[in-house]
């Protein structure tokens, strides 16, 4: 048994409605949205790129390399006063080894996290009278970096409540002046986790 097929007359599909044909101004619709959408896709990851992290480390990498020799002999002058340095980070109002009885702290309707450094000289001796600052950062994220001051509180200890704005990993920079020079300066990372656990803290 054979099938046929009815031949559709140019320009007419099979049931007889009329096609419309590809012209020029088709071709140039389909180019300019092709590149288009090339051109919108490369602006949204330029605006990305621009208005996220730059992977700027530092902004004066050169001077600081400059300055480097001076570096090396300020970290020599550190070493030789042989002091050590523990950062304990927790919210505050949980009890700790260094921060037993502290009152629980509240700024912008959250709880602060306590952090409190303990200066200790090479036979074991509280470091007092010292101008103790942080420097928080915040990895991939340098619109969160600020500085803070640590409040003597005596027996080596320094102490201060700070707002954490988001969970996980900060450095935290202390320096140490006394008569008005640097005399310390030590780099520390803390993980603030869930509120109601303490921040873990690492040397």
């Amino acid at each position: 048994m054979k099938t046929m097929f009815a031949a559709s007359a140019p320009g007419r599909r099979p049931d007889g409605t009329p096609t419309r044909p590809f012209t020029g101004r088709h071709m140039l619709m389909a180019f300019l949205g092709f590149f288009g959408v090339i051109v919108a896709v490369n602006m949204v990851m330029a605006w990305l790129a621009v208005t996220t992290f730059s992977g700027t480390v530092t902004d004066d990498a050169y001077i600081k390399g400059r300055a480097y020799n001076r570096t090396l002999e300020a970290a020599r002058a550190q070493n030789a006063l042989g002091w050590t340095v523990a950062l304990d980070a927790r919210p505050a109002g949980v009890e700790g080894t260094m921060n037993a009885g502290a009152m629980d702290l509240a700024a912008d309707g959250g709880r602060q996290t306590l952090l409190t450094a303990r200066f200790v000289d090479r036979s074991g001796q509280p470091v007092n009278l010292l101008d103790v600052t942080a420097t928080l950062k915040r990895p991939a994220r340098k619109d969160l970096d600020h500085s803070i001051t640590l409040k003597a509180i005596g027996g080596g200890l320094y102490r201060a409540g700070v707002v954490l704005p988001l969970a996980g990993r900060w450095q935290v920079d202390l320096t140490a002046m006394g008569d008005g020079d640097t005399v310390f300066l030590e780099r520390h990372e803390i993980w603030r986790d869930d509120p109601a656990a303490p921040a873990r803290t690492t040397p």
